[in-house]
């Protein structure tokens, strides 16, 4: 079986992960990848992270800990914000040592926004592409493409993550004791730890289809069901997960594992559970 590494979305502030401890942090407990998200607004291009910034995090990530950086971005379905988009990527890459860029497509790019704008989801997403081609042959960088099971890019008639300028599909395969608007979900439910496992199975079956490799997105966060450990529920999706092959799994988000908040609630058994997860396959 193929071992998977692991990583992290980053989305705690610049001004914290400037620190050679918070990537001592970040490689103590197992994790490769950091999935720096790099813009803070679903409806425009707003770099969270300056030049300067992102030639810090080049030096404690990439160079001391060689730590594989991943650039995260929200495209937006906007003539205008798409370029932006593709001139503040190009400056950044150059300078960050990122080896991949990741466009999070499950916020803005859709139909009904697209028309919004102005414009059609289409020939927004074949534009995105267009841009994305540019940075993968200018600066040899993987290309990924992440949005959750429930949205068109997780479809069969997907345009982007099918797209041959991929490289690489990261499903967001997340459970959690709550949904986004505080609705609990119970432990065997469709969005549950053993529900998500029809997603799984459906969502690697898809990237195999379209010959590309693939990532998980955990949750790693409100990991705490009634009758049941955090770890019980951590270690479900993991193993489901495994049965796959994927080339890394991923949690959302740092602020949780690695910074801000690591000390809050369940948190710190969410910790020892993805540390005792990490070890269980090296």
């Amino acid at each position: 079986m193929t071992k998977p590494v692991f990583g992290v979305w980053v989305d705690d502030s610049p001004k914290m992960i400037m620190s050679a401890e918070y990537w001592d942090r970040f490689v103590d407990l197992g994790y490769h990848t950091a999935a720096l998200v790099l813009d803070s607004s679903y409806s425009e291009w707003d770099a969270r992270y300056t030049i300067t910034d992102l030639r810090t995090v080049k030096k404690f990530a990439v160079v001391e800990r060689d730590i594989e950086l991943v650039g995260t971005f929200w495209p937006v379905p906007h003539k205008k914000i798409l370029e932006r988009m593709y001139l503040g990527l190009d400056e950044m890459i150059g300078e960050s040592g990122m080896s991949a860029v990741e466009p999070d497509v499950e916020g803005l790019m859709l139909q009904r926004v697209a028309r919004e704008m102005g414009w059609n989801i289409r020939d927004a997403k074949l534009t995105l592409l267009d841009y994305l081609a540019m940075l993968k042959y200018k600066h040899d960088v993987r290309i990924e493409v992440t949005t959750h099971p429930d949205h068109p890019e997780a479809k069969d008639t997907a345009i982007i993550s099918s797209s041959e300028i991929v490289d690489r599909n990261c499903w967001q395969v997340y459970s959690t004791r709550h949904d986004y608007k505080g609705c609990v979900i119970l432990w065997n439910s469709r969005y549950g730890p053993f529900g998500r496992l029809v997603d799984t199975r459906r969502l690697a079956n898809l990237s195999r289809k379209w010959g590309k490799k693939y990532t998980f997105g955990q949750a790693a966060w409100d990991q705490k069901w009634p009758g049941h450990t955090v770890e019980e529920a951590m270690t479900i999706p993991h193993t489901e997960f495994m049965q796959y092959e994927p080339v890394e799994i991923r949690d959302w988000a740092s602020g949780r594992m690695i910074g801000r908040f690591q000390k809050d609630g369940n948190n710190p058994q969410i910790i020892a559970a993805r540390r005792k997860l990490i070890q269980s396959v090296l």
